[in-house]
C-alpha cells in the first residue's frame, strides 16, 4: 500500500527542489563525487531542513578568530576530498572550549594528516557551534542502488562503522511520512536503533 501513495511531505515543511537540483548539477559539474557538511547545507536548507552554521578555517589562527566570533564550545572537522572517514586520523575534535584548545587541536589534526596522508588535499577546517545533543538521536540514511531491487532506502544509527547488512532497516521508495514512521518503528523493533522518548 504504501509504494502506492503519493510522497507528502510534513505540513509543516516548505521544499525549494529546484534550488536543491541546481545546487546537485552543479557539483556533478565540477566533479564532485561527495559533499562536506559545509557543501551539502545549502541543498538540506532548500529541503526545510535547520542545519549548525559553518565555517571555513585555512588554519589554527583563523579557526581560533572564528571560534571566538561564534562562541564555545566548538568542534574542528577535517576538510579533504581525499580522506572520506575523519577518524582516521582523529579529523573531529569536539567540545573545545578555549582558543588554545582550538589552536592545538587545528595543528594537531594537520600535523597527524601529514604523517598518516602526505598525499592528501587538504582544504582547510570546518567549525561549528557545538549542537546542544540533550535528548538527540543520531541516525544514519543511505539511499544505495541494488542490482536486483534498484534504488534503496536505509535507517540506521549514526557512527563511524556501518554495516548495513546487520545495522539498518531497509525500504523501497518512495519516501513519504508513512514510510519514514515505518522505517523508525521497524528499526527500534529490530534494536537497530535505541528506542529514544525524544525519537519522534
Amino acid at each position: 500500500k504504501q509504494l502506492r501513495e503519493t510522497p507528502a511531505l510534513p505540513s509543516n515543511l516548505t521544499s525549494n527542489t529546484a534550488e536543491a537540483h541546481l545546487l546537485l548539477q552543479q557539483a556533478i559539474a565540477e566533479g564532485a563525487t561527495s559533499l562536506d557538511t559545509h557543501e551539502v547545507q545549502p541543498i538540506l536548507q532548500a529541503y526545510g531542513m535547520n542545519t549548525l552554521p559553518t565555517w571555513i578555517a585555512s588554519d589554527s589562527t583563523e579557526a581560533v578568530h572564528i571560534a571566538e566570533q561564534i562562541g564555545y564550545p566548538v568542534a574542528l572537522k577535517l576538510r579533504s576530498p581525499d580522506i572520506p572517514h575523519k577518524s582516521e586520523v582523529q579529523g573531529v575534535m569536539l567540545y573545545l572550549r578555549t582558543a588554545n584548545e582550538v589552536q592545538q587541536a587545528a595543528n594537531a589534526i594537520f600535523d597527524r594528516v601529514k604523517m598518516a596522508w602526505p598525499q592528501a588535499r587538504v582544504h582547510g577546517l570546518l567549525v561549528q557551534s557545538m549542537a546542544n545533543r540533550a535528548g538527540a538521536q543520531e541516525l544514519r540514511v543511505v539511499v544505495e542502488h541494488d542490482p536486483v531491487f534498484g534504488p534503496l532506502i536505509m535507517l540506521g544509527e549514526g557512527g563511524v562503522e556501518w554495516r548495513p547488512e546487520d545495522q539498518a532497516v531497509v525500504a523501497l521508495p518512495p519516501l513519504n511520512m508513512n514510510l519514514a514512521r515505518y522505517l523508525v518503528i521497524q528499526g527500534i523493533k529490530s534494536k537497530k536503533i535505541r528506542a529514544r522518548s525524544a525519537l519522534r
